[in-house]
């Protein structure tokens, strides 16, 4: 015998049965995409075969208004986005796009009180649900879960005084896509910081506008 098939690599025992598993593996996936041809409800979802990977990433700038629970409400907020839909945040992180899921870099600024703010640099990942929509547009639900370097100045008499730490943000949504250039978010917001002697949570409401990044 040949030394060289002495080598289980080469095994022809080994070699028959892979190339049986293949073929049975073919011969199952031809029956199944012509099963899921025939009935539709045995197709994959449509949701994973056609969402793009080319999905645009858009620039926003949104305004709202807020409030703290420990220095008053109806303060205004104010800051900008970038959003990373399904498809090009796959370009950081793969499993997103097979989550439905968008990365969000976003800055904030939510006043408080008279002469107090929290300015924060956060880092959300945000899971749509099933689009409601028509061709033309997207209307798309969310939640979403993030993580924000956060520094709030509190208002003077406090005796907090200032402090940079993280912060802990969760958010609830909806996105409306009109193709090709325009995306519209409506968002509610909680945040929470605890760091030494400053304790702050605030809530949001905002509205934001977007267009596509030229790149």
């Amino acid at each position: 015998m040949c030394p060289a098939l002495k080598s289980p690599l080469v095994n022809p025992n080994r070699i028959v049965g892979l190339l049986a598993v293949v073929l049975t593996l073919l011969a199952v996936s031809a029956a199944s995409g012509q099963i899921a041809e025939n009935n539709p409800r045995l197709a994959l979802p449509a949701r994973q075969l056609q969402r793009p990977y080319n999905a645009p990433v858009f620039i926003t700038g949104h305004l709202g208004f807020g409030g703290s629970f420990q220095y008053g409400h109806g303060e205004p907020n104010y800051g900008a986005s970038i959003v990373f839909r399904p498809g090009s945040s796959a370009n950081f992180l793969n499993f997103l796009h097979n989550l439905h899921s968008a990365m969000v870099l976003r800055l904030d600024h939510q006043r408080l009180g008279l002469d107090g703010r929290i300015f924060s640099g956060d880092l959300i990942f945000r899971r749509y649900f099933s689009d409601r929509g028509s061709a033309e547009t997207e209307v798309l639900p969310f939640v979403g879960l993030g993580l924000g370097a956060s520094d709030v100045n509190a208002p003077p008499g406090d005796g907090a005084g200032n402090s940079r730490y993280w912060s802990y943000l969760a958010e609830a949504g909806q996105e409306w896509y009109f193709r090709p250039n325009v995306l519209v978010v409506a968002r509610f917001q909680y945040r929470l910081f605890n760091y030494g002697d400053v304790f702050v949570s605030t809530w949001t409401v905002s509205g934001a506008i977007g267009i596509p990044v030229p790149w």
